[in-house]
């Protein structure tokens, strides 16, 4: 996506906008919002054009003329003002002009992806405010180092300045930090915070699940996520598909350990602070009951068990009946001795990490 447009926004499905937290207006935008935030935004826009056309500073008057510049009108409102008040002026509706664009360029886009959400309508009124300032500064530095001290107002013509102004709104981000730069090479940078984060450095703040086998799904959210190329579960690689700069989403490899993921991109590489669970396919979790002698029916519980055709009491085998994905029922074969259970079938070998105990029948032996 173009710099311009990209904004920290996540695109959610519907099973897991509800799983993230976004915080503070997370709801989405209705078609009436989205309506009167759009004619808003181009009613400002009319009226940053009309102000930029009113206060346009005239041609410069020829050398010993005593004609007067005309006044600027504003909704039949006469102001007098000199051409250099002019240009400050124009410099200023230039930059919030871009922010304007770059505003129409954002809603555009997140409203055709159906991803609008509230929070980000006060960046979109923003965004002009933030323009208009930069184009300001940038003004006022260009004026103090590139145009000669001898020349005036009548010498400087408005087409560069505007142009100049328009561009730092609709890339402000960009030119903060050219400006930031600039002044890193003449003065000493400041020390960072402890809690210092680069601006688009790469930064995981959660993902969805926090579980899951080989082949899950998971949803990463943060920053900085444009061109990523890697994510490792605990050093195994994935390759994840880029959904936006705030969000990526990747399937779990084959051999994914339990631990902290890392995603590495253009931007660097980042760990997270929490971890990621990687759950056995075929795992045994319980059996009911845990004790009992030969002949007794034992349920055994778990996950991938679909498959199974035996189960092994350390060393009996019985024929199993799988009745779901999640439970075997087993009979307690003759010879079973006192140990871990085994859940064998086709592609198939989990043993439980509990023991079942053998009981002798009535008045008979321990086995």
């Amino acid at each position: 996506m173009d710099a311009a447009i990209r904004h920290p926004q996540a695109q959610q499905t519907s099973t897991a906008r509800g799983a993230i937290d976004r915080g503070i207006g997370d709801r989405y935008v209705g078609a009436f919002g989205i309506l009167v935030t759009a004619a808003l935004m181009v009613l400002a826009f009319c009226l940053l054009f009309y102000g930029l056309m009113q206060f346009w500073p005239p041609p410069a008057p020829s050398p010993g003329s005593t004609t007067a510049p005309p006044a600027v009108t504003l909704f039949r409102a006469s102001i007098d003002v000199s051409r250099d008040y002019r240009l400050f002026v124009v410099a200023a509706l230039g930059g919030a002009l871009g922010g304007m664009v770059h505003s129409f360029q954002s809603l555009t886009w997140y409203v055709g992806n159906r991803k609008l959400v509230r929070s980000w309508l006060i960046m979109y009124a923003l965004l002009p405010l933030t323009g208009a300032a930069m184009a300001l500064i940038f003004y006022i530095v260009l004026r103090a180092g590139l145009v000669s001290p001898q020349a005036t107002e009548q010498d400087i013509s408005p087409f560069g300045f505007v142009a100049i102004a328009a561009l730092v709104g609709l890339f402000s981000e960009q030119a903060s930090q050219k400006l930031k730069q600039v002044f890193e090479t003449l003065l000493t940078p400041a020390p960072k915070g402890d809690d210092y984060v680069a601006p688009n450095a790469v930064r995981i703040t959660g993902f969805v699940p926090t579980q899951g086998e080989a082949g899950v799904g998971v949803t990463i959210r943060g920053s900085g996520f444009t061109g990523a190329t890697s994510v490792e579960f605990n050093s195994i690689a994935a390759i994840p598909t880029v959904a936006s700069d705030n969000e990526i989403r990747v399937s779990v490899p084959a051999g994914a350990e339990s631990g902290p993921i890392t995603v590495t991109s253009q931007a660097g590489s980042t760990t997270s602070a929490s971890s990621f669970t990687v759950l056995s396919k075929v795992t045994i979790t319980s059996f009911a009951p845990t004790q009992g002698p030969i002949g007794s029916p034992v349920l055994i519980t778990g996950r991938g068990l679909g498959d199974a055709d035996s189960v092994e009491f350390n060393q009996g085998r019985a024929v199993a009946t799988a009745l779901s994905d999640t439970t075997v029922l087993a009979t307690v074969p003759p010879g079973a001795i006192s140990g871990p259970v085994s859940v064998r079938g086709q592609n198939l070998n989990c043993v439980s990490s509990d023991s079942f105990t053998v009981t002798p029948p009535a008045g008979g032996p321990q086995p």
